[in-house]
């Protein structure tokens, strides 16, 4: 019995053919677009569909409250017992980034959302932390005069967000309605 048995020589010949250049180019081309199709992906920042996502995105788009990621979180917290308030705070600030939610600002100590992403004037309580939304031409009218002094001065605006803060009609009528502040 031998100890070393005769192993052949693998067949080597393949690498001795030669490329034609068209194989080259659609090899090349192949990845090209491939690399192209990952980079648009990327861009796109394409994500799975999500059931939660869509229920948040319902949510918030669904009411005129403003809401902060605690208010969403109750509301859809008995549908979906998984869900978590992290989700909820995750997918609002993706939804701000991809241009489909505005922060309307920190109102007593919640980050407020709004579903609606055309320029429009806000209204926010002091006392009871309630954010309305304000006709356009409300706002329109009051920056009229600050837009020709801007004009004058020559600075470019890139984004304006108009907020007016006092006492709602509720907090107004309520017992101490003039004591202004977070209640």
């Amino acid at each position: 019995m031998a100890l070393f048995s005769y192993v052949p020589a693998p067949d080597l010949s393949y690498l001795t053919r030669t490329i034609k250049p068209t194989d080259f180019c659609v090899s090349l081309l192949t990845i090209i677009i491939i690399v192209f199709i990952l980079i648009i992906k990327m861009l796109r920042k394409e994500r799975k569909h999500s059931v939660k996502r869509d229920a948040i995105f319902r949510a918030l788009t669904g009411t005129n409250v403003h809401p902060g990621a605690q208010w969403v979180y109750d509301r859809l917290k008995p549908d979906m017992p998984d869900l978590s308030l992290s989700t909820v705070y995750r997918n609002l600030r993706l939804f701000q980034e991809e241009g489909r939610a505005l922060c309307v600002g920190v109102v007593q100590g919640e980050e407020r959302f709004d579903g609606i992403i055309e320029p429009h004037p806000h209204f926010v309580c002091s006392k009871c932390g309630a954010v309305m939304d304000l006709p356009r031409d409300t706002a329109e009218t009051l920056c009229a005069g600050l837009e020709k002094l801007f004009t004058a001065a020559e600075p470019s605006i890139d984004f304006r967000r108009t907020v007016f803060y006092g006492l709602c009609g509720e907090c107004q009528r309520a017992p101490g309605g003039g004591d202004q502040g977070p209640a």
